[in-house]
Parts: structure tokens; C-alpha cells; sequence
């Protein structure tokens, strides 16, 4: 064997060893997790059933650091200024992330400089919310609302879904409706029962669904290929004359690009082990979709998927491109 192949096959086995005992030492210190919305929300609580579930497999502390603002950006954006070594890592919900990589530059590029490591479950379907004291029950109700007073509408960031469904129905109905900047879910909730907010485009919840039973709420419109049970009465947007709005919206745990495979791999390892048991909280806390319980094949090209179908809505909803 000539000296040339004797080096090529020693430094393989070195390399394989160092790939290894990255997997064997890792995790040795206290692993944080971003999320870029304030606690409570479905993003957070999804974070926390998953950092639970990974302290109690790798024995070591997984800590949710809540940094809100941005549209969830913040987050990110800090993980992205840490060493690409799997202990900062962040939360996201990939309906954010493909709108406003269309609409703006958000500092990153989701395809460049993050790898999917974890899938939490699907957030459960958007629906069209109002408070009950306007008497609307469905979109053609809430049409001739909006044409005698100018709508006002949460969005927890600049092109989140949150803006593009509420400017998807100024456009659709041809009002003007205001987007009013929030932090999170918590305050949007309470502001539209207080009556502050006039309606939210937003994930349906529990909170969602205990201020209906309440009757603090109308559920108007599901964003959904099909009724939520906890809205059975309620049509569909597409049932309603708006169709093609319907997209999967994941929770996923991201590292930054260049972590290393051993670590990517050990996560993704782990966190299938524990999905089961997280999935299972998560669908008994109504963060989740239970329908979609497959853990996808890969995550890049689900996203791409998701950035395809947030162009055509975003063309439909005549958003134009926004600042970063």
C-alpha cells in the first residue's frame, strides 16, 4: 500500500473518531433554545414540551430563552451571532419564516443559514376571530361590518401570517383595514376581548376555544382544509368563497448551518425518541394539529413547499415588499 492511501485511511479513521466523540461528549453543558414570542403562546409552549423532554433524555438543562419581536426574528438572529455547535438553538414556526424571506430580508436566509433538527407537530389551523359584541358569525357578516367602520387587526410582526390573512381580506373585500404591531398571543387575546382589537387572524388555541365557550368569541372562518372539531358550526374560508390560503405551518427546531453532522444527527435521533410523549402533550394542550402526526422526511424541501404557496398568497393579498 503506498504512503498516499496509508495517510487517506488514517486520517478517515481520525476523522470518524473525532465524529464520534462529538456524539459521545455532547451534550456537556446547558443547551438554550430562542424563541422569538413572548411566553404563552404556541411557539413557547411548544419550546418548553420539547426542552422538557430533551433535559430528561440527555440529563443536561435545555433552557427556553424568550427574546420577542421581529416577527419571531429575534430569536433566530440571535442563535445565528452563536457558535454553530448545537447549544443555541431556536424555536420557530415555519409560517414565518417563508412570507418574510418574500417580503423583506430579514438578516438570514433560512435555506443558507439554519438545518432543521426537530419536528414538534403542525400548529393548528389559523381561523378568523372577532368578539362576539359584533354580532358576525360568518365572512359575508363580516364584510358588511368592514364597509361601515375601518377594521382593526392584530400582527405580531411585519409578514407573519398573521398581516398577510388580514391584508388578504382588506384586499378581498376592498376596505381598508389597520394592522396594530403585538409582541405575542397573551396581550392579543385579551385585547380583543376588551374590545381594543376588532378581529385576529390566528392559530386556533385553547385560549381561543375557552373565550368561545365563554361566548367572548365568534369563530367566523377556519383557514383549513377542513372544519376544527372545536368549530364544527363553522365553515371553512374556501366553504366561505375564499379559497387557496391553506398552508402547513410546522414547529421545528432549528441549528444554525454548520453544526456539526454528528450533532445534528444525535438531535434528530433523540428527538424522534421523545416525539411520541411530546406530541402527545402538545395535541392535549391544543397546540397542535393531531391529524398531521408524521415527522416529515425532510424539512428543507417542506419549506420550499411552504415558499411556494406563501408567493401565490402574498400575490393575492397585493402585500407589497416591506423594510427589513
Amino acid at each position: 500500500m503506498s504512503i498516499w492511501k496509508i495517510f487517506v485511511a488514517v486520517s478517515a479513521m481520525l476523522l470518524a473518531t473525532v465524529a464520534i466523540a462529538q456524539v459521545v461528549n455532547w451534550p456537556s453543558k446547558p443547551i438554550k433554545v430562542m424563541v422569538g414570542f413572548q411566553p404563552g403562546g404556541g411557539t413557547d409552549i411548544a419550546a418548553r414540551v420539547w426542552a422538557k423532554h430533551m433535559s430528561d433524555i440527555w440529563g443536561t438543562p435545555v433552557v427556553v430563552e424568550n427574546r420577542p419581536g421581529g416577527g419571531g426574528n429575534l430569536g433566530i438572529k440571535h442563535m445565528l451571532t452563536e457558535p454553530a455547535d448545537g447549544y443555541t438553538l431556536s424555536m420557530v414556526q415555519t409560517g414565518n419564516l417563508g412570507p418574510q424571506h418574500i417580503l423583506s430580508n430579514p438578516g438570514y436566509e433560512w435555506q443558507k443559514d439554519m438545518v432543521g433538527v426537530a419536528y414538534l407537530g403542525d400548529a393548528t389551523p389559523f381561523v378568523v376571530v372577532v368578539n362576539s359584541n359584533s354580532k358576525v358569525t360568518n365572512l359575508k357578516e363580516f364584510e358588511a361590518w368592514a364597509r361601515t367602520k375601518v377594521l382593526n387587526y392584530a400582527m405580531p410582526g411585519i409578514g407573519v401570517p398573521h398581516h398577510i390573512f388580514g391584508a388578504t381580506l382588506s384586499n378581498h373585500f376592498g376596505v381598508e383595514m389597520t394592522g396594530v404591531p403585538y409582541k405575542g398571543t397573551p396581550q392579543i387575546i385579551n385585547d380583543l376581548a376588551s374590545g381594543v382589537l376588532d378581529f385576529v387572524v390566528t392559530p386556533t388555541s385553547a385560549l381561543i376555544e375557552q373565550n368561545a365557550a365563554l361566548g367572548k368569541f365568534n369563530v367566523i372562518a377556519v383557514i383549513n382544509n377542513r372544519p376544527w372539531p372545536a368549530f364544527a358550526n363553522t365553515r371553512t374560508m374556501a366553504q366561505q368563497g375564499l379559497d387557496g390560503f391553506v398552508v402547513r405551518q410546522m414547529y421545528v427546531i432549528m441549528a444554525s448551518a454548520g453544526t456539526p453532522d454528528a450533532v445534528v444527527r444525535k438531535i434528530r435521533t433523540d428527538s424522534k425518541t421523545a416525539w411520541t410523549r411530546a406530541f402527545a402533550e402538545l395535541r392535549d394542550k391544543g397546540v397542535i394539529d393531531p391529524a398531521q402526526d408524521d415527522w416529515p422526511d425532510s424539512f428543507e424541501k417542506l419549506h420550499q413547499d411552504q415558499q411556494n404557496t406563501w408567493t401565490r398568497i402574498i400575490q393575492r393579498s397585493k402585500i407589497k415588499s416591506i423594510a427589513p
